[in-house]
């Protein structure tokens, strides 16, 4: 009874499945579990890194939308400046993305795939905008 307290097969099946989706609840509970029994939690951490940390890549993008965006219409390209903020923006998700499928995988470590690169985007896209600002 007592090894089986806390126990959830449903967790434990997503956590080994190949095409895995976690909820950050099942993912949560599924690290407190698997980190008690010394398991390796590699997958687990990028998911809840993946959830929780990674759609903040859009307040840099769009600080740096802002930054790019020009006060006077006259020499304003609407359709240009859209479809590039689009393009890029995509084109950092995709990033991300990818290196989550790193991380997920267990080619790189999440902490190194994930956070490390997340820092230095908001790190990147502060100075831009400083540097921007300031001119």
């Amino acid at each position: 009874m007592n090894t089986l307290e806390g126990f959830k097969p449903k967790i434990l099946d997503n956590v080994y499945e190949e095409k895995s989706s976690f909820s950050i609840i099942d993912a949560i509970s599924a690290l407190d579990l698997l980190s008690k029994q010394n398991v390796n939690t590699d997958k687990i951490r990028a998911a809840i890194y993946y959830e929780v940390v990674i759609p903040l890549f859009v307040l840099p993008t769009i600080m740096l939308i802002f930054v790019f965006t020009s006060y006077n219409r006259r020499f304003f390209n609407i359709g240009s400046f859209t479809s590039f903020s689009i393009f890029g923006t995509l084109i950092i998700w995709g990033i991300f993305f990818m290196l989550y499928k790193f991380s997920n995988s267990g080619v790189m470590k999440p902490e190194f795939s994930l956070l490390l690169p997340m820092l230095c985007w908001f790190m990147i896209s502060f100075f831009i905008y400083r540097k921007k600002i300031r001119v």
